[in-house]
């Protein structure tokens, strides 16, 4: 966990914007609630159909914090196919979701080792790119899976990635609407079994987590929510998915991302995280901060 140096911690934010690289509406929505909003830090796919605009702007905007979005699932892999074909569909693809790979997973269908090969291809290109990697999480939070969650805590300290993020999302916003999205209840609730199973040492990771139950539909309402609940004296990572585009579809279900960058820079949140005395900070800064393992 993020330990803190003195008697008083300061509640503190990283505002994560996930899938950096996929696609250029979601790299420019990305940047924009970083120029114009909260949005203090994202997480590059490596293997993204536009991750060298993302690498491109990452170096024109050096005081945003870049991670790498490792990827399993949804989208092409980095190394040749016939070196990691436990993981690929008949067409060389990955699989199209999480939900697709755990049960190939389940079966032992899934090679450790070919995994190792895509995601250390995925590290290695970004830091061939000269990206300082600055943390470290999963598309669709397939790093949390026992057993590759080991190895991508390996990884980590291989290439020395020191922040790996933990989904463990508690329920403390979550009936803000009064109607409970079930599926995503149930989702959360294995993130958060899986989060407590595995250990980050010797990594950091984050205090506390916001953003999975409303991914995709973090509107102003759900923001000011999560915002009015953070604990007190802790980090805590917030998951945004901000874009240009109206919206997309995203494992069978719409993402509004434009409806999440405007929440993300609309001046009220600005306001209400000053009148809360909540730093927005990154795990860049936290490390020259003084943070220790």
């Amino acid at each position: 966990m993020i330990t803190e140096l003195g008697d008083r911690a300061p509640t503190r934010l990283v505002v994560n914007a996930d899938d950096f690289g996929m696609n250029t509406a979601i790299n420019g929505g990305i940047i924009q609630a970083h120029l114009h909003g909260i949005v203090t830090s994202t997480s590059l796919m490596a293997n993204g159909a536009c991750w060298q605009e993302a690498v491109a702007l990452s170096r024109k905007h050096p005081t945003f914090d870049t991670g790498i979005h490792l990827t399993l699932v949804d989208g092409a892999p980095i190394s040749p196919t016939n070196r990691i074909p436990s993981l690929l569909d008949a067409n060389g693809k990955f699989l199209p979701d999480i939900f697709t790979f755990t049960r190939r997973y389940l079966r032992g269908a899934i090679q450790l080792a070919q995994v190792e090969c895509e995601l250390e291809a995925q590290i290695k290109r970004l830091q061939n790119q000269h990206v300082t990697i600055s943390h470290l999480d999963s598309h669709q939070h397939s790093h949390m899976l026992p057993g590759i969650y080991q190895l991508v805590r390996r990884l980590a300290i291989r290439h020395g990635i020191r922040f790996i993020r933990s989904p463990a999302e508690t329920q403390y916003h979550l009936f803000h609407d009064h109607s409970p999205c079930w599926p995503r209840l149930i989702q959360q609730w294995g993130l958060w079994a899986l989060s407590r199973l595995q250990s980050p040492l010797p990594c950091h990771t984050n205090d506390a987590f916001a953003g999975f139950y409303n991914g995709g539909a973090l509107n102003l309402d759900a923001l000011t929510a999560i915002i009015h609940h953070l604990p007190q004296g802790k980090t805590t990572e917030l998951m945004c998915h901000p874009g240009l585009a109206p919206s997309s579809e995203h494992r069978g279900a719409i993402y509004h991302r434009d409806a999440e960058l405007a929440a993300l820079t609309n001046p009220a949140i600005e306001s209400l995280l000053e009148h809360r005395h909540i730093q927005r900070t990154t795990y860049r800064k936290i490390t020259g901060e003084g943070v220790r393992p």
